[in-house]
Parts: structure tokens; sequence; C-alpha cells
């Protein structure tokens, strides 16, 4: 690890005690990539998507248009409204097999799970971007899963996600929450303009607007280094969006469209990059070993465990 610099991808990577077993990108240029990871110490499988690269990923991410698919929670509504591209990416059923890419890869992730761990290891999904979007949907179906859930929930870690369902998704999302399925910690650089889109959230639907995020939103600002008056307000800001009105719900919608997160051109891109995620959080973690936290710098939260914020936030326990 001393080989990188500290704090970048290459440094997180290298101290990590996880080792790559399985790496798909077969048919990159037709197919998602993916790849699974395990970590001895904790009994971890994690399963990692990637993020927008080939034309056809591109394609599939900016076909927003929702979709309704069979719901695979029990117990809520029949169904459930979900980006098109996402779901299609991943449910797509080959000519040759009739199964899904879905299915190819939880078979996958199970059997890598059981050679190393026997029944008794636990899942975790990550994804950047187009990765984070189809972590999210995964992790969904597989929070219906009992060879995932029998040691504690799927536990998804995104970063950079956009929009993924509608209302009936999310209310579904939160019964596996609070059934002990699932936890979601959805991580974003403040003003990402990719995790405010599709702006199609912006049309008045029944329950306010059309796609409603899921899970534990955690938006990480970047902290002032040099004006330490500014530094109070910076903190990470955590958040769970509870049941509300459709009127609420609509507004909350617009507020957090794509259109009002625009900022200066030419710094999109980079307010999307995992690299700037992890400068932010690396610079807020310097500030609380300064002290900060006592000058009002909240950054001791990102120390709380996911159960922890979920009992605070969401008042799921």
């Amino acid at each position: 690890a001393g080989f990188f610099r500290e704090g970048t991808v290459s440094h997180h990577m290298a101290k990590s005690k996880a080792r790559v077993v399985w790496f798909n990108d077969w048919y990159p240029a037709s197919e998602l990539t993916y790849g699974v990871c395990v970590e001895a110490p904790k009994k971890r499988v994690t399963v990692i998507f990637r993020g927008a690269i080939t034309t056809k990923d591109w394609t599939k991410a900016l076909d927003f248009m929702l979709v309704t698919v069979p719901n695979p929670i029990d117990g809520g509504s029949q169904t459930v409204d979900l980006h098109r591209g996402f779901y299609s990416y991943l449910f797509r059923r080959r000519k040759d097999t009739g199964t899904t890419k879905y299915h190819q890869i939880a078979e996958v992730a199970h059997r890598i799970g059981v050679e190393n761990f026997g029944e008794g290891y636990n899942l975790m999904v990550c994804g950047h971007s187009l990765g984070a979007a189809l972590s999210t949907v995964f992790s969904f179906w597989a929070s219906a899963d009992p060879r995932f859930t029998r040691n504690g929930p799927v536990r998804v870690f995104s970063f950079g996600s956009p929009y993924v369902g509608s209302h009936d998704f999310a209310d579904s999302w939160r019964a596996q929450e609070e059934a002990g399925k699932l936890q979601y910690a959805r991580f974003k650089n403040h003003n990402d303009l990719v995790s405010y889109g599709p702006d199609s959230n912006l049309r008045r639907r029944k329950r306010g607007n059309a796609y409603r995020h899921v899970g534990l939103g955690c938006s990480i600002y970047p902290v002032p280094r040099h004006l330490a008056w500014m530094r109070r307000g910076f903190e990470p800001d955590i958040s769970y969006v509870p049941n509300e009105t459709p009127s609420k719900a609509y507004w909350r919608g617009v507020r957090d469209s794509a259109i009002f997160h625009v900022g200066l051109f030419w710094t999109i891109k980079g307010r999307h990059t995992l690299q700037e995620l992890i400068k932010r959080v690396a610079d807020g973690k310097e500030e609380e070993l300064r002290g900060g936290q006592k000058k009002g710098c909240g950054f001791e939260l990102m120390n709380k465990s996911l159960t922890e914020l979920y009992a605070e936030k969401a008042g799921i326990s």
C-alpha cells in the first residue's frame, strides 16, 4: 500500500484484504461488466458493477423510460416501475439458455460464497454511476433470495447513482429494510449532476413524481482547507426519504432534479468521479482529526455503522 499515494483508489485497494476471484467481461460491447471479490476475515462476497464505458452501456443508461415489471417482494404491490435501461441490462433473457444476467451473477456469487465460506457468507454489492444503478436493481432481487439473507441483510454501497425506480419500488425497498434483508448507503458528491437525473422526474404522477431514491443518501461536500470559519456546515448530509404526500414528494423531486444542479459546465465530470468523493471524505476525516467536529463539522457520522445510521435516520433497527 505504501507504493501508492495515500487517499487514492489504488491505495485503498492495496490496503484492502479483499481479493478478486471472478471477472466477467466476455462480451464487453453488448453486455454489462462485473466482478466478484471475497474478503476472508468478514466472510464476505462482494459483487461489483462497472460504470458506463461502452456504447451499449450509455444506450442503457439513457433509456430512462419507466417500465412496469413483476415485484419479487412478497406482500407488497404486484408490480414495480423501474428505469427501463437498467432493468433490461440485468433481465434480458438469452435466446440460447433462457436465463438472465441477474441469474447468472447470482449463481456465480452464491457458488463462490459456498466454495470459500460454506453457507455462512454475507453479500455486499457495489458500483459507481451506471454500476451504482445496476447494484441497486441487483440487490433488490437478491434481498428476496434466502441464500443471500440467511446471515444478515444484503448491504449495498453505491457511488453517484442516478434514480432507479418509482414510489412503489421505494415502498417494497423499505419493506425489505424493515424485514432486515436490505441496507443501502448511497454516496454522492454534493451537486453531482448524474445523481439528480433523469429529468423525467419533473413530470407529475399519482404519487408525486416519476422517480424516488432509496436507502440512506450520503451527500459529501468539499471541505474548505484554508477558510476555517467556513468549515461548519460542510459535514456529510446523511438522510432518509420517508413516505410523503404526493405534493411534498413532487416538490422534493423538483428540488432534486438535475436541471437545478448543473453548476459550472467544466466541473460536471469532476463532480461525478469516485476520486473526488474519496478526496472529500479524506479531507473531512482530516478535519475531524484536527478537532473540526468541535466546531460543528459532523464527520464523526462517518464512523457509525450502517445499522446505527438506519436506526438514527430511518427509525429502522
